[in-house]
């Protein structure tokens, strides 16, 4: 039977398996870089990666079971995968099969592409109209100016947050005229054309994008190189897998999504080229936005060029079990996604176990280590309020990250295993804090689909105003904080909080810090 824990190590295989064979793509990179945007080289942990896919894949066809939580961690692409193995190997029957469900996942799909590509024509549209009609092309010649120190930060644009997005990433930056901005993606928006339309109704000239620093001939070749980057995915000489096949077909319909990252990647060759910025700070998450971005900035840097490109780690903290994906490699540190090889964390514990990561994989190397200051942490710790003044006036309190199926995947968890947690505390209710990007209403309908399709007995779940209390808060308030995959489980160890670490998918491990692993008040469900 295949738990969570067995699917990991068989995902991680095939991920270290994989970039052992694509160190002889190094040279076809040097020579074209933008090919950094194929699916082929993208190891972020998401649900249709082609790691994700060929572990159920792979699962199946060895005609091996699966546990109840590693099932209800997948999604329908995970699954589809683990029948398709269980069907080349001749153990399951097509007609078991879901048709229905199959062929109404096929209509969603073929709409999703649709619009997808009806998107990419309008962005390809309001493109030249920015860049010929609306940009302010003198903005690019003060950016040219070497008389005063400028920096550029990128970040995520929220489509609740608006402007407002840059003091979730950067707390502290204030909007003055050394400060620029460049959003690489826009979160809620499903389409880029809008997304792009409404930013630039919205910003000034110190928030930019990449439509700020391309040129009409940019947008064409971006148009080109994203139709290279399909054939290369699907056509390339390299060697083919289920999860290859099958994650190439589901991303058809992101073709939206990746052209930008492509005028990501022009504008990153632009800025290198033309603009005078001293230090330029990549929120890196090794997602493609803005690792687009960097390839576009390294591949253009020559030695005279005096700007830093330093990648920032802005999550609460690093944990090398959790941020795999944040661990360069020797292939993307070749190709420049990293930049200048010098990382900026959020804490010392961050910086540490980072560093000892890097040394363990890089024997010689040139890497760089800053902990940022205190007042750009998105998170306070410990020394932001007196602890001592607060008392333990709740039983549990569960705070979340940004994924929905995170909370379904710790509710089961704790009320539908083996484990004492429900006998315990199934009179006690719950509090929850969510993370930004979750909707209350949206998870108390899962919440209650849940209870209903599993005739499960979940606590009462009170739902924390986060304007009222600071996270380290709602943390010491607690007896028992729950945990899933939030990094925020480290400033409650931190506090020798009772903390309850719950695994929630086989693409990593939980968030928890080197230092705090083996810790008393930690208590593990697996």
């Amino acid at each position: 039977m295949i738990n969570l824990r067995k699917a990991n190590l068989i995902y991680n295989f095939k991920i270290n398996k994989h970039f052992e064979e694509v160190k002889n793509k190094k040279e076809l990179l040097k020579t074209k870089p933008y090919l950094a945007n194929c699916n082929f080289f993208d190891r972020y942990p998401n649900t249709s990666s082609i790691f994700s896919l060929d572990t159920l894949f792979i699962i199946g066809y060895k005609d091996l079971g699966i546990d109840k939580k590693l099932k209800y961690s997948l999604e329908k692409s995970q699954l589809l995968a683990y029948f398709v193995g269980k069907l080349f190997k001749g153990k399951l029957s097509f007609p078991s099969v879901n048709l229905l469900s199959l062929l109404f996942s096929f209509l969603k799909y073929s709409l999703r592409l649709f619009a997808s590509i009806t998107d990419l024509i309008m962005t390809i549209t309001y493109s030249f109209y920015y860049i010929n009609f609306i940009r302010d092309d003198f903005l690019l010649r003060k950016l040219n100016s070497k008389k005063n120190k400028i920096y550029l930060y990128t970040y995520t644009y929220w489509k609740t947050k608006s402007l407002s997005s840059v003091n979730y990433y950067y707390p502290d930056l204030k909007l003055n005229k050394n400060n620029y901005f460049l959003a690489t993606e826009f979160f809620q928006y499903r389409f880029v054309s809008k997304a792009l339309w409404n930013y630039s109704k919205r910003k000034n000239n110190h928030f930019l994008s990449a439509l700020d620093f391309i040129s009409n001939e940019d947008v064409c070749k971006a148009l080109l190189t994203l139709f290279e980057t399909y054939l290369f995915d699907f056509f390339g000489k390299h060697k083919y897998s289920y999860g290859i096949f099958a994650s190439n077909i589901l991303k058809i319909n992101l073709m939206n999504r990746s052209f930008l990252y492509l005028l990501n990647f022009k504008s990153g060759n632009n800025i290198m080229k033309s603009q005078s910025f001293n230090d330029i700070y990549i929120w890196s998450e090794n997602q493609r936005d803005s690792k687009m971005f960097a390839v576009g900035l390294m591949n253009r840097k020559n030695k005279i060029k005096k700007t830093k490109v330093i990648s920032y780690f802005g999550c609460t903290s690093f944990s090398s079990d959790y941020h795999q994906q944040l661990i360069p490699n020797e292939f993307e540190i070749e190709i420049g996604i990293w930049g200048d090889n010098s990382f900026l964390v959020p804490d010392k514990e961050s910086l540490l176990e980072l560093r000892h990561s890097l040394a363990s994989r890089f024997r010689k190397n040139n890497f760089e280590f800053k902990k940022i200051r205190k007042s750009l942490r998105r998170f306070q710790g410990k020394e932001s309020i007196t602890i001592k003044n607060y008392k333990k006036d709740r039983k549990l309190t569960f705070i979340t990250h940004g994924n929905p199926k995170e909370v379904i995947q710790v509710l089961m968890s704790l009320f539908d295993s083996d484990n004492n947690f429900k006998n315990n505390f199934k009179d006690e209710p719950m509090y929850i804090r969510l993370h930004p990007s979750l909707n209350k209403e949206n998870v108390n309908l899962e919440v209650n689909l849940l209870k209903k399709k599993n005739s499960l007995k979940i606590p009462k779940l009170i739902f924390i105003d986060k304007s009222s209390e600071k996270i380290v808060e709602s943390i010491i308030k607690s007896e028992y904080s729950i945990f899933g995959d939030s990094s925020l489980i480290n400033i409650a160890l931190s506090l020798n909080c009772k903390v309850i670490s719950v695994r929630t998918s086989f693409l990593y491990r939980s968030p928890i810090q080197k230092k705090f692993q083996n810790k008393n008040n930690l208590f593990k469900i697996l």
